[in-house]
């Protein structure tokens, strides 16, 4: 093991009831992630409170900790303990209530360790459906598309003065109703409230001066939510980051979550009434639809006429689809079904050779089509063709961006009633508000319709396709 991190998870003792605080299941999951998938590290699991063992963080490289906070918090008798580990650099991950310690000692120590820590009179902690539009570049961000999701996010944190070594991570603007609850430890506060419309941190990155990463995540209150995989692997990510070991360029691998697998471990009876069926539908909505099984073309047809005569060669090469450079342009089309309306497609895209758009993504918008253009019109441009019969190099949505070869790049398209958005690299690039356009394909498209991808003039390569309907209430 001496080639290997270790990760020492510490999970509380039940608190909230089934499905929620699931210290002991979360933590089951996430190191067993971790070893399934990270050959890099070595996870060791500790249930039902503190270790007994003394020797239980020797040689330890980082520690997790999911439990109750407060005056509950497990780690409260062992300050001194863990002091002398984060003077050696060991890292250290707060999720959750864990982040909530009382004031004194406790919290300067937790601030010293992860950078902020749950303050009461001073943060909140209400329920919420935080829209984390973009993200920062950032190991931890590695593979994680912007999403959104209800949990119990804390937020106004008490951070390190003027957050030096802080990165923020997930950031969102919480609706106006949580800064209004009555004054309170949890509920409220006048601080909360002078806020108004601005946005808050829910998860961050800690780099110590002496040595040593922290990091802060504040959503897990829910446990079904470890099914929503950019929730997932962004805290995969940072346990791994936390530990000193390099996090994947496409972040923490992890196979989709079925309900029988988040039911497992938990520590209450489940209910009479619990909804199986409700939480399987959101299970099977955060998962989305794999288009790309990884190793086939199956469900891909290869466009070879028209204005792909001349196409370049297409297959599989190291678990993604790779589109040669033809005469002009190699391209794929879907053939099976696919939504018009209120879905989010992503997929990671390479510019492998060449000058020219390595992603002409074909998407319908209503019965309309339109095309997403990234690294057109000599390498750098980034639009939308057409919008009002104006190409992406000449209308609104023009922008440009500089792309390198050999590099992967997350791509994230959104239509919903309202508006079509795209994001590269977790930033938006596209806002676009549907009302009074028209949307159309140049003519070469249009044999990718509904759905489907091109390259012009180059060689270019894509993985992870993959296509889901939005949550109701989710683009809001």
């Amino acid at each position: 093991m001496q080639d290997k991190k270790k990760v020492v998870f510490v999970a509380g003792r039940p608190s909230h009831g089934y499905g929620a605080h699931e210290h002991n299941a979360g933590c089951t999951l996430l190191s067993r992630t971790l070893n399934e998938n990270v050959p890099a590290v070595h996870a060791v699991l500790y249930r039902n409170g503190w270790p007994a063992d003394p020797t239980t963080f020797d040689n330890a490289d980082a520690i997790v900790i999911f439990s109750d906070g407060a005056g509950g918090h497990p780690m409260l008798p062992h300050l001194d303990a863990l002091d002398k580990l984060m003077n050696k650099g060991v890292g250290l991950v707060c999720l959750h209530y864990a982040v909530d310690v009382p004031k004194g000692k406790p919290a300067d120590c937790l601030q010293r360790w992860i950078g902020g820590h749950f303050e009461q009179f001073w943060s909140v902690n209400p329920h919420w459906t935080a829209e984390f539009r973009t993200l920062p570049q950032h190991p931890i961000t590695r593979g994680v598309k912007p999403f959104a999701i209800e949990d119990e996010w804390y937020y106004h944190i008490r951070f390190v003065d003027d957050m030096k070594r802080v990165t923020p991570i997930l950031t969102a603007v919480p609706p106006e109703r949580t800064r209004q609850g009555k004054d309170g430890p949890y509920s409220g506060n006048p601080h909360v409230r002078s806020r108004t419309g601005m946005p808050e941190h829910v998860a961050w990155a800690y780099e110590r001066p002496g040595g040593g990463r922290g990091f802060g995540f504040t959503g897990g209150h829910w446990h079904w939510n470890w099914g929503q995989p950019d929730f997932r692997r962004i805290v995969l990510n940072a346990i791994v980051w936390a530990a000193g070991a390099e996090v994947p360029a496409g972040g923490v691998p992890s196979k989709s979550l079925s309900l029988e697998e988040l039911e497992a471990d938990q520590d209450e009876p489940q209910p009479k009434d619990f909804d199986r069926d409700a939480k399987r539908e959101l299970l099977r909505t955060w998962s989305g639809g794999a288009l790309f099984d990884g190793r086939t073309l199956a469900g891909w047809k290869v466009l070879r006429d028209g204005p792909f005569e001349g196409t370049g060669a297409v297959r599989v090469e190291n678990g993604a689809i790779l589109l040669e450079r033809g005469r002009l342009q190699t391209g794929i089309t879907w053939t099976g079904e696919f939504p018009r309306e209120e879905y989010e497609v992503s997929l990671e895209a390479m510019r492998v050779e060449g000058s020219d758009f390595f992603c002409g993504m074909t998407f319908p918008v209503g019965n309309e089509p339109c095309t997403l253009i990234v690294g057109g019109w000599g390498g750098t441009v980034v639009g939308l063709s057409n919008v009002d019969d104006q190409h992406a190099a000449e209308n609104q949505t023009t922008r440009g961006m500089t792309f390198e070869n050999g590099r992967w790049y997350s791509i994230q398209l959104r239509v919903t009633a309202e508006r079509i958005e795209a994001w590269i690299g977790g930033s938006r690039v596209i806002d676009l508000e549907r009302a009074g356009h028209r949307f159309s394909v140049w003519w070469e498209q249009e044999r990718v319709r509904p759905f489907g991808v091109s390259t012009y003039d180059t060689t270019g390569a894509l993985r992870n396709i993959r296509v889901r309907r939005l949550v109701a209430g989710e683009a809001e």
